[in-house]
């Protein structure tokens, strides 16, 4: 089931979107927010979906994930909020389980 929707948004997306780089750039800033946001729900299927969205997120775009991601992961881990903090050290363990060492080490300069 889960295969086939996947591939059904799949098919969405390409008939939607003409230039899925552009796309990924203009709406990265809200994807990111709400990443952040699902992560620190404590709603185990949203984390669980979050954390999966930062790892196919990495996995697919490497460098340019990273560069958008980081800087986001490391303003929020400074939040007073602790179910944000959490959030954010549930997506730097997905960074971790999809970047290679060289794409941490190159982005990854607060740990």
């Amino acid at each position: 089931e889960q295969r086939a929707v996947s591939q059904a948004a799949t098919q969405v997306w390409k008939a939607i979107v003409q230039n899925t780089p552009r796309t990924l750039k203009e709406i990265m800033p809200i994807l990111i927010r709400r990443i952040i946001t699902n992560l620190a729900s404590g709603s185990d299927e949203k984390v669980h979906v979050a954390s999966r969205c930062v790892r196919e997120l990495v996995e697919k775009l490497g460098a340019r994930a990273m560069q958008d991601l980081m800087p986001h992961f490391e303003q929020s881990i400074k939040s007073d909020k602790a179910l944000i903090r959490k959030g954010v050290c549930i997506a730097l363990k997905a960074v971790f389980d999809a970047a290679s060492k060289d794409l941490i080490r190159d982005h990854v300069t607060y740990i």
